[in-house]
């Protein structure tokens, strides 16, 4: 398996960047792949990686390790932010960087020109309009407000998925996909703030050159918006 990996990473670095070289490889089950922010801040690269990936097919295995190896290349952009502004800008900037790369991978698997009803291969074939549905639908579980008191048992709200899915758009966008997006089965604070995000990454204008400083600032918002909402939230179903 760690030749698998290694022989995936040369491939990266030949199709997209050049990457620090992996310190370390550890197989545990948990996340398909996963880097420490604490560590790679240090340019330590230490990758766990499920060992079930490897029963996956072949380009879903490629996917998540693409996704990885963007962070290994992000990371050393950034090394000179102090650690929190690190976290920041890794969380927003690479997990959209990183989930433009992995689809990627996933429209290469279909042949030009490209097309939302065509096939591709993920975990399974399906058609490109559900992958990207599936993206969403993984948003909307995480954001849409259950109808009960929201405490640690059913909290969500985790960004990465947001940033998941603006990388998807920003993938096919950038291979001229006709695809509209659609916020609207969100929370309007949600659904505001995440339209300003997602409009400001689509922008054709900020392509490779976003300002740094805007997107902390964003990631911020989401986090303030995520405290503000879920109060509000509970407090309306304490007064009822």
């Amino acid at each position: 398996m760690e030749q698998i990996i290694y022989n995936y990473l040369k491939q990266y670095n030949q199709e997209y960047f050049q990457t620090p070289q992996i310190d370390s490889i550890k197989f545990e089950n948990g996340n398909w792949g996963h880097f420490d922010m604490n560590e790679t801040y240090h340019g330590q690269y230490n990758l766990e990686v499920n060992p079930k990936l490897f029963d996956e097919n072949e380009s879903f295995i490629k996917s998540v390790l693409y996704h990885e190896f963007t962070h290994m290349y992000d990371s050393t952009k950034f090394q000179n932010y102090d650690i929190e502004s690190y976290k920041e800008i890794m969380l927003i900037y690479s997990e959209i960087h990183a989930s433009e790369i992995e689809t990627n991978v996933v429209l290469s698997t279909q042949k030009q020109p490209y097309n939302l009803n065509r096939n591709i291969a993920w975990k399974k074939v399906i058609p490109l309009n559900i992958y990207i549905q599936v993206r969403l639908k993984v948003l909307e579980g995480d954001f849409i407000l259950p109808n009960k008191v929201i405490d640690a048992s059913n909290y969500k709200f985790d960004p990465k998925v947001l940033y998941y899915y603006i990388g998807s758009l920003l993938s096919l966008k950038k291979h001229n996909i006709e695809y509209t997006y659609d916020y609207s089965s969100l929370h309007p604070a949600f659904k505001r703030l995440f339209t300003i995000i997602t409009d400001h990454i689509l922008d054709e204008s900020f392509y490779d050159k976003y300002d740094n400083d805007i997107l902390i600032q964003m990631n911020k918002q989401v986090g303030n918006t995520i405290t503000n909402v879920v109060l509000k939230h509970n407090l309306s179903l304490q007064g009822r």
